[in-house]
């Protein structure tokens, strides 16, 4: 059941002109409940291709 409600894949905003001037790069972003990194957590973001991990993303949705 948690796959299904965890993992949203959600698009962002689409951002061209901020990314620009500031040299940003763009990337998957996953979320957690620690700030040590669990076997879970690895096994989770690796299989969403993601590349930074957040604690406080989830809380936005």
């Amino acid at each position: 059941v948690f796959d299904l409600y965890g993992v949203g894949q959600r698009q962002a905003f689409s951002t061209p002109n901020l990314l620009r001037e500031l040299n940003l790069k763009v990337c998957k972003l996953s979320t957690g409940d620690s700030l040590d990194m669990s076997s879970q957590d690895e096994t989770s973001i690796t299989a969403n291709d993601a590349t930074i991990k957040d604690m406080e993303v989830r809380a936005e949705f």
